[in-house]
């Protein structure tokens, strides 16, 4: 409902504007006709309430702590469902850490992919890095931790990357708990290297999808890390917040393993 009504209010702004346009110049020739009048008062009206629901809807206030805002510059979202990614080593192991927020109180089923830039999938010498199956409730913030080689001639180098997801609410969205929403990602392909699945349960049956373009990043891979992983390492799904926590600082570092978008363009 908050996207719809925010898309509401710029669609509502421009078409008064234009009509208070038209009015005006069909008044210079004609004079001030008494339909001419009325289309102005009318566009005039339409276009200070539009301008007051686009503010009301930017200070809105969240019902749930949006984490990551606090964490990244970029968020991106696909149809509710808030992504962002970072790249860490632990002991020696690799990792990329997908956080997950959703911004509506029922739970959804997702599939993100990260990918090499230009078709390639994410892979170096033929090795794929990382996948993972997750579970996720309604209104979490959680993370992700999936483990990866990174061969030792690419560590500490940078790569680009495509991020794409695919999102659907079975059970319906529910009421919405984060009213501000990161850049739009794309739909997932049919393949890919890192796979996040978030089966989700309950409620009454509903769907919502999102196409669009992919999100393109620069990761930074980690160094001192292996080119193997070990037998024992697994990958780590932690829910890190959800409704009925108590609102805290979770004293999450500031990502500065990915560069965005905007820092990409302002590199070139």
């Amino acid at each position: 409902m908050h996207d719809n009504l925010k898309a509401l209010g710029y669609a509502g702004a421009m078409l008064s504007i234009i009509a208070g346009l038209i009015a005006i110049a069909i008044g210079r020739q004609q004079g001030p006709v008494g339909g001419v009048i009325a289309t102005g008062a009318v566009s005039l009206i339409v276009c200070l309430g539009s301008i007051a629901l686009l503010v009301w809807l930017a200070r809105r206030k969240d019902r749930a702590p949006d984490y990551l805002k606090q964490m990244f510059r970029q968020r991106y979202d696909c149809c509710g469902l808030g992504l962002a990614l970072e790249t860490d080593a632990v002991d020696g192991v690799g990792y990329f850490n997908v956080y997950f927020q959703n911004r509506f109180e029922r739970p959804c089923q997702a599939k993100v992919m990260i990918k090499r830039a230009h078709g390639l999938a994410l892979t170096e010498n033929g090795r794929v890095c990382a996948s993972a199956l997750l579970s996720c409730p309604g209104g979490v913030f959680g993370v992700a931790r999936v483990p990866f080689a990174v061969p030792a001639k690419l560590q500490g180098k940078k790569r680009r990357f495509e991020l794409t997801a695919e999102v659907s609410y079975t059970s319906g969205q529910g009421r919405q708990l984060r009213f501000r929403k990161g850049k739009t990602v794309g739909k997932a392909g049919a393949s890919g290297t890192v796979v996040i699945l978030a089966a989700l349960v309950g409620g009454i049956v509903g769907a919502a999808t999102i196409a669009g373009r992919a999100a393109r990043l620069k990761v930074h891979y980690p160094q001192g890390v292996g080119d193997q992983l070990p037998g024992d390492v697994t990958i780590d799904t932690e829910i890190l917040w959800q409704p009925g926590d108590e609102e805290t600082d979770l004293n999450l570092p500031f990502s500065e393993s990915v560069e965005t978008d905007d820092e990409l363009k302002a590199a070139a």
